[in-house]
């Protein structure tokens, strides 16, 4: 029995001198290459032009052809989802007619680096379908994705607020 307990010593002893250690290896850290103070000011850009583009006789269509991704996604002021199509066709039935247009404040955030959410507000002025004038604020988040080089809108959600 005594030679019985050392040999497991023994074995247990040396399974232990030859079992590696358990070691932790830690990824090196991603370096981003982005300038995301430049990347900021062009996204904020971006977004301004957006809305103030509802000033234009197309209602900023032309421009949303560009800025928006074709796959994108829209929660309108009555919370109906529209992808692209939806929401364009939707604005160029639009009636009403924007003369003003003064963008608020704009907080970006980085997700990643080619990811970003743009949240703010805007306030328009103009007429309805009937010519009535009215003064919206309107309340914003967008979602920009970087694709092969091109920032655009993937996904968007507004709620407006109209005063007389």
């Amino acid at each position: 029995m005594k030679n019985l307990l050392v040999y497991f010593l023994v074995s247990v002893s040396l399974m232990a001198c030859t079992t590696p250690a358990p070691t932790t290896e830690t990824a090196a850290p991603i370096v981003s290459t982005v300038d995301r103070a430049e990347l900021e000011i062009k996204l904020k850009g971006m977004e301004a032009a957006w809305n103030l583009s509802a000033t234009d006789e197309d209602h900023g269509l032309k421009l949303l052809q560009e800025i928006i991704a074709d796959d994108f996604l829209n929660f309108n002021n009555e919370g109906v989802k529209q992808n692209k199509a939806e929401f364009i066709k939707s604005l160029s039935e639009t009636k009403e007619t924007i003369t003003e247009v003064v963008n608020g404040e704009m907080h970006l955030t980085f997700y990643s680096d080619n990811v970003a959410i743009i949240v703010g507000s805007h306030v328009s002025k103009g007429n309805d379908m009937d010519g009535k004038a009215f003064t919206k604020t309107s309340f914003w988040t967008d979602t920009y994705m970087e694709r092969n080089g091109t920032w655009q809108a993937i996904a968007s959600g507004s709620r407006n607020i109209t005063s007389e």
